[in-house]
């Protein structure tokens, strides 16, 4: 028996459905699946989980303890909550990095796939009369690594909001855009 066709109760937007095809004994299966815009990434629905809502940050909070930076970033998808945590010295440059890495860590404990990445560098830049914070994140995609860049404004939560939100911009982009 051969599939020929697919059904839709409701059409489509042909830029987020997937389609497969596998041979199933004498059989060719057709499969096709419908990705919501803010739904769930590429990965997950070839993988058949439930629907998933992007991550979002909940809090950041950076501290100074005994002369090192502890950083915490508190991240929710579906409900689940995960913290990431990270701590260095007490340097300009790494309190921004620490934030960044933190937030990697919250979403690899959402289980986003982030722990193929590391964070590549981190600046907060004015751009066009406001600060901009910009996060550049390496992604080990098996067989060669690629680089993402996720930007966010710098509102009035602060440069180190933005820097996680930079962080899940870079990662969003690559978790829903797998080929």
């Amino acid at each position: 028996m051969r599939a020929s066709a697919v059904a839709f109760e409701t059409a489509p937007d042909p830029l987020s459905a997937i389609a497969s095809a596998h041979r199933d004994g004498a059989a060719t299966v057709a499969t096709m699946t419908t990705v919501p815009a803010a739904g769930p990434t590429l990965l997950e629905s070839l993988a058949g989980q439930r629907p998933a809502t992007r991550p979002k940050v909940r809090a950041v909070t950076v501290s100074v303890d005994c002369g090192r930076y502890r950083v915490q970033v508190e991240m929710e998808r579906n409900g689940d909550r995960a913290v990431g945590l990270a701590d260095g010295p007490l340097i300009a440059s790494a309190g921004r990095r620490l934030v960044a890495e933190a937030t990697l860590q919250a979403l690899t404990l959402l289980g986003t796939g982030a722990d193929r990445g590391a964070v590549d560098s981190v600046v907060v830049t004015p751009l066009g009369g406001q600060l901009v914070a910009l996060v550049s994140v390496v992604m080990d995609a098996g067989t060669h690594e690629e680089n993402h860049v996720g930007s966010a404004l710098v509102r009035n939560t602060g440069e180190h909001d933005a820097v996680a939100r930079a962080v899940l911009d870079a990662t969003n982009r690559r978790l829903s855009t797998r080929d």
